[in-house]
């Protein structure tokens, strides 16, 4: 029996250390040698071909309010023709440009949407309960409120 527990214990310092050692080094270099920032920034902000691209605002929210941020959010409510409605919160922390547009262009690549479709006549986006007459130049502030309506087009 104790030559049998010294032989698992010779071939587990034999075969197995060794094994994990060269497994460890060698992902260690393998990752260090091949990691690239572009790379990365692209697997984080390129949406997935797979992705299911929406054209109803009211299908997906953010649900939750950020932690912690006091009043450095916004909220933005969409209102859909069928009577339908979300709201959800974005923490401004997390947008890297705070004009209107670009607030709408990064909630829809966060929810899958095409943002120029808010760009047709049948929808009216709102900030504060103003009109936006230049997303471009018009900021969005700590504490707003993005209210985007659909209307029922008659032809």
């Amino acid at each position: 029996m104790f030559f049998t527990r010294q032989r698992i214990v010779k071939y587990y310092f034999v075969i197995y250390v060794p094994l994990a050692f060269l497994i460890f080094f060698g992902l260690r270099a393998y990752s260090s040698k091949n990691f690239s920032q572009d790379k990365l920034d692209q697997l984080m902000t390129t949406p997935s071909r797979f992705r299911d691209k929406t054209d109803d605002f009211c299908r997906y929210a953010i649900k939750g309010d950020p932690k912690d941020i006091g009043n450095n959010y916004i909220k933005i409510d969409f209102n859909c023709k069928d009577g339908t409605s979300v709201i959800s919160t974005l923490a401004l922390k997390a947008l890297p440009d705070l004009s209107f547009q670009a607030v709408l262009s990064e909630y829809a690549r966060i929810i899958g949407f095409d943002v120029d479709i808010l760009n047709q006549p049948t929808w009216k986006c709102l900030l504060n309960a103003n009109d936006v007459t230049n997303p471009n130049n018009t900021n969005v502030g700590p504490g707003s409120h993005v209210s985007c309506t659909q209307s029922i087009k008659h032809d």
